[in-house]
């Protein structure tokens, strides 16, 4: 599995355990955010940041860090990198 793969994983494990609990109010959300995950969809900035305070508490991590970290799934989150820059410069030699 690979690291994005990983990360999605661990969101759905953590949402599924917002599931379980009761006082959560945003489950209809989570589940919604869930489904999309395990479709193998990306999800919305606004999506990520629901769970943003949940996630802090679960991962020991600041908010920057909670959204760093879960980028890869949020659509227009990261940007791949690559060890060569991207240039038009062989377009113009």
């Amino acid at each position: 599995m690979n690291q994005i793969g990983h990360k999605r994983m661990k969101l759905i494990g953590l949402i599924n355990k917002y599931l379980s609990q009761s006082h959560i109010i945003i489950k209809r959300q989570l589940t919604d955010h869930k489904q999309s995950l395990e479709d193998g969809n990306e999800l919305k900035p606004q999506h990520l940041s629901q769970m943003v305070p949940l996630l802090v508490w679960d991962m020991k991590m600041n908010h920057q860090q909670v959204t760093d970290y879960f980028s890869c799934l949020v659509s227009g989150g990261s940007v791949k990198s690559t060890k060569d820059p991207q240039t038009l410069d062989k377009f113009f030699n």
